[in-house]
């Protein structure tokens, strides 16, 4: 075989292995983007749920500890926020469903994978991963 022709099958292989290498870094950064904002979705409906479980049971004269009739509160949700979404199907953006049985009980999702993220740690001036549940 020609060098000339070796050395271009070389370079065409290099440049192959490199675009592929290249996209699957780029895919697997992207699913951790939409598994971390997933996350952050999750977190916040967690959120959004515990302060309209506080005005429910506000306007209802419920107090720490008391149950409440989920069927109620969604009708509360449905009604009182523009958030209609969530007050229909109560459902994590990762597919867990979320769970509260009393009024000042922190809401859990059923969602248990795990999400990795990088982040800046300023101190030691270099980046770190670390991970988190939806129950963190």
């Amino acid at each position: 075989m020609d060098k000339s022709l070796s050395k271009t099958v070389r370079w065409l292989l290099l440049i192959g292995l490199l675009a592929t290498l290249t996209c699957f870094i780029f895919r697997h950064f992207m699913d951790e983007q939409i598994a971390s904002s997933k996350w952050i979705r999750c977190r916040s409906n967690k959120v959004f749920i515990r302060v309209n479980v506080a005005v429910f049971a506000d306007e209802r004269g419920l107090t720490n500890g008391q149950p409440i009739d989920h069927v109620a509160f969604r009708q509360f949700l449905a009604t009182n926020t523009t958030s209609g979404t969530l007050g229909r199907k109560m459902a994590c953006p990762s597919g867990g469903s979320y769970s509260f049985s009393a009024v000042g009980e922190t809401p859990t999702c059923s969602y248990t994978n795990q999400i990795s993220y990088w982040w800046w740690d300023a101190g030691d001036r270099r980046l770190r991963r670390s991970t988190a549940s939806h129950n963190d």
